[in-house]
């Protein structure tokens, strides 16, 4: 086998369809606190912990890439936005957390624009990265609204 990589046609299909289902906790999440009331807790600490998870999950996939291209820059950054993250997560209320963890996806997709290690993204990836950013930050907002509305 050689050092070659070839992509399956099929892998931007697979990622556009696993992306768009990650999103069904963003936007059901927020519509049981909108609709259930009784358990805004219980919404709110699941999209807080979904939030935190999806976020998680991008800043550990640069890690991999950072390793591999020794860009110690982005595995810096990855930590210091990580330990940013999980302060939010452990010490805000969720309202407050909704606003960080939005930001943080703009964060994170901004740097994937900017940093010289993620320029050989594939042109789908990046406008899905900016869907899915946009609808979940979008999302996480609808809930800080919702979740300081009932307070």
């Amino acid at each position: 086998m050689s050092g070659t990589l070839v992509q399956s046609p099929s892998v931007p299909a697979t990622a556009t369809w696993l992306g768009r289902a990650g999103l069904a906790p963003f936007l059901a999440l927020p519509a049981g606190m909108l609709v259930d009331s009784a358990r805004l807790t219980l919404w709110s600490n699941l999209l807080s912990a979904y939030a935190f998870g999806i976020l998680t999950f991008l800043l550990g996939a640069w890690w991999g890439i950072a390793l591999l291209k020794r860009y110690t820059s982005v595995l810096v950054l990855s930590n210091v936005l990580f330990l940013l993250l999980l302060s939010a997560f452990v010490l805000m209320p969720a309202g407050s957390f909704f606003l960080a963890a939005a930001t943080c996806f703009f964060v994170v997709l901004w740097t994937e624009r900017r940093h010289a290690l993620f320029a050989p993204q594939p042109d789908y990836y990046a406008r899905l990265r900016l869907q899915l950013s946009s609808v979940a930050s979008a999302a996480l907002i609808i809930a800080a609204m919702l979740s300081w509305n009932w307070r």
